[in-house]
């Protein structure tokens, strides 16, 4: 993910938020998101501590009732680029 302020308009946040993550967290639905900092090591662990705050499934896993990923122009999912080794090393 790219570390830039929640309210910045090329964030994925900031475009997601009016169209359903406010109505979401009006509803008391629980939204994980990261905190729109720029430091990325900051964002890693407060988003690991939010995980592991959730239920978990039988192997121990963050329980996710939905889970929204999203995909980019060059076709990277998430932020997985496609071409780099490290995506197609097993």
């Amino acid at each position: 993910h790219r570390c830039v302020p929640l309210a910045d308009g090329t964030s994925t946040h900031f475009k997601a938020q009016d169209l359903f993550l406010k109505s979401w967290q009006d509803q008391g639905l629980t939204v994980l998101t990261l905190q729109g900092t720029t430091d990325a090591a900051h964002e890693a662990a407060a988003y690991a501590q939010a995980l592991a705050a959730l239920p978990q499934t039988e192997e121990g896993l963050p329980a996710f009732d939905l889970m929204l990923v999203g995909m980019g122009t060059d076709g990277h999912v998430g932020s997985v680029s496609p071409g780099p080794p490290a995506v197609t090393a097993t």
